[in-house]
């Protein structure tokens, strides 16, 4: 007769392996969501849709911050601005700053606003060989040194409260509306892009529709939301100039390489 009372086998190590591999996937998951019922994708009815916005997100993240490439290395390489219009790199690069110290403070998740430092650091590397080409060098180390001390007083809530904060975020939907009607103004008059590259408006049409989703799945914030319509409309708008005025954008490109 077997003994009631023997102590059943352990378990198997491939049982083990299993359920550790199971578990870490789930904390992997409920990580990278930042919601702790949604352990799986199919957990609950929001889930699914988080997890699409966060993998969106991540896609933004990397093609966002190869946005300005195409028309950075160009101006590095001629070491001027021509065909690059200030006035709306001016508008951008406040509301980029603002953006990023807002959604520091805010504790936003990373994955819908991220691109941002890197379309930024194109702005103010564009804007430095246009200053160093316009100006001397001690202007240009002077505007460098104000923006950096501006930008930590941002991020500092002694220096500037979240209400200040928040209004300043409120003034980076027309800034950004400004810059780029602004651009849109400009090449409609001259009927071609300048020295914007086409791959730099097809990305950012991509990154601003994608961050509509992102936005709306994961900020509440109503001035952060209808940013990223607007965005999204003008950059569609800007995507039909780039087809419209291909025959003038080709002239213009091909001038400024007679001219040199």
């Amino acid at each position: 007769m077997a003994n009631s009372g023997a102590a059943s086998p352990p378990p198997s190590s491939s049982s083990s392996s299993s359920s550790s591999s199971s578990l870490s996937s789930t904390s992997f998951l409920t990580t990278l969501l930042g919601d702790p019922q949604c352990t799986s994708a199919a957990a609950a009815p929001h889930c699914t849709l988080l997890l699409v916005s966060k993998l969106v997100g991540l896609a933004i993240l990397v093609l966002g911050s190869l946005l300005k490439l195409p028309s950075v290395l160009p101006v590095l390489r001629a070491r001027s601005t021509r065909g690059i219009a200030i006035p709306p790199l001016l508008f951008e690069t406040f509301g980029f700053t603002i953006c990023i110290a807002f959604n520091l403070r805010a504790g936003n998740p990373f994955t819908t606003w991220g691109e941002c430092p890197c379309l930024l650091a194109a702005n103010l590397l564009m804007l430095a060989v246009h200053a160093r080409e316009h100006y001397n060098r001690l202007a240009l180390a002077a505007a460098a040194l104000a923006f950096f001390y501006a930008f930590r007083a941002l991020l500092s809530p002694l220096a500037t409260s979240d209400v200040t904060l928040q209004r300043l975020l409120a003034l980076t939907v027309p800034a950004f509306m400004t810059g780029t009607v602004l651009q849109i103004y400009e090449n409609y008059r001259l009927k071609h892009i300048g020295g914007i590259s086409p791959a730099t408006l097809k990305m950012g049409l991509m990154c601003g529709l994608g961050r509509l989703l992102t936005t709306f799945v994961e900020v509440d914030d109503p001035v952060v939301r209808f940013s990223s319509v607007f965005g999204a409309s003008l950059g569609l708008v800007l995507y039909a100039q780039m087809v419209a005025y291909q025959d003038g954008t080709r002239r213009f490109l091909e001038q400024g390489m007679k001219a040199k």
